[in-house]
């Protein structure tokens, strides 16, 4: 992770479509793998989108990074088990 000091990079989350994500957080110095949650899978549209969202929505809810894309993995999970590509009303944390 020595590019994200380099380049003053404080948090990264990269997604790993069914095989989860990875984060890392300078600050803490935390780095760890995230898997997915076990999905019936019914339509993929949007779960990239919603799992960007869930995990921006704890960061806003001053959430540590790990918890925050738990939170964005959990919304995503619920979404691809949707028809739409919403899952409106459901609460995710």
């Amino acid at each position: 992770m020595e590019f994200t000091t380099r380049d003053g990079l404080q948090s990264m989350v990269l997604t790993l479509g069914e095989r989860g994500s990875v984060y890392y957080d300078a600050l803490t110095g935390e780095k760890a793998y995230q898997p997915a949650f076990k999905t019936e899978v019914v339509d993929s549209s949007g779960t990239g989108d919603a799992f960007f969202s869930g995990t921006v929505a704890g960061l806003i809810r001053n959430l540590p990074l790990s918890k925050a894309v738990v939170m964005g993995t959990r919304l995503a999970s619920l979404t691809i088990q949707s028809e739409e590509n919403t899952c409106y009303g459901t609460p995710i944390g």
